[in-house]
């Protein structure tokens, strides 16, 4: 599953499980994320499994820009854990 593990943000890390297509689809709704989530190379789960050397690192850029709090919120708002 990808991406499911602990990120950096901006202040400190945080975990962030985006383990189905639900979820996936909620991410889609945050702007910062909608680069990744339109990326046709992670448009199915087993695709950003087999891509996760590259999807991490540009899921943890996003993150990195602004504190914890702001993506725990965020993400609370479209129902990510």
């Amino acid at each position: 599953m990808a991406p499911y593990e602990s990120f950096h943000t901006a202040d400190r890390e945080i975990v962030v499980a985006v383990t189905n297509e639900k979820i996936w689809a909620a991410l889609a709704r945050l702007p910062e994320f909608a680069a990744l989530t339109t990326d046709p190379r992670y448009d199915t789960p087993p695709k950003r499994n087999e891509q996760r050397r590259e999807l991490v690192p540009a899921f943890e850029a996003i993150l990195q820009t602004r504190e914890a709090a702001h993506w725990i919120a965020s993400f609370d708002a479209v129902g990510i854990p």
